[in-house]
């Protein structure tokens, strides 16, 4: 079953800024007035800002290994492990 609810949603574009193109609030619905959220966004971005929320959600990229490097890892390790095996072979027989 699906609810459905009808949000007021509050699109701010801009074109001077080098790193958003937009942002966009979602409003309560008892949200009356207009200086009031003004106030309020300007909080929450000082306090984002103050406690750095925003670094913590950024995610680093690790680039994973080439193929070829993990086929290579392997022939070393198995030729390791024979390696081995044939040298506790020779000394205990």
């Amino acid at each position: 079953m699906q609810k459905s609810t009808q949000k007021t949603i509050i699109v701010l574009k801009t074109e001077d800024s080098q790193y958003f193109e937009e942002a966009h609030l979602i409003l309560r619905e008892d949200a009356s007035d207009r200086h009031d959220m003004v106030a309020e966004a300007c909080r929450i971005i000082s306090r984002a800002e103050a406690t750095r929320i925003y670094a913590s959600s950024v995610k680093r990229i690790h680039r994973p290994l080439p193929r070829m490097t993990w086929f290579f890892m392997g022939v070393a390790t198995t030729l390791a492990v024979g390696s081995i095996s044939a040298l506790l072979v020779h000394l205990l027989f």
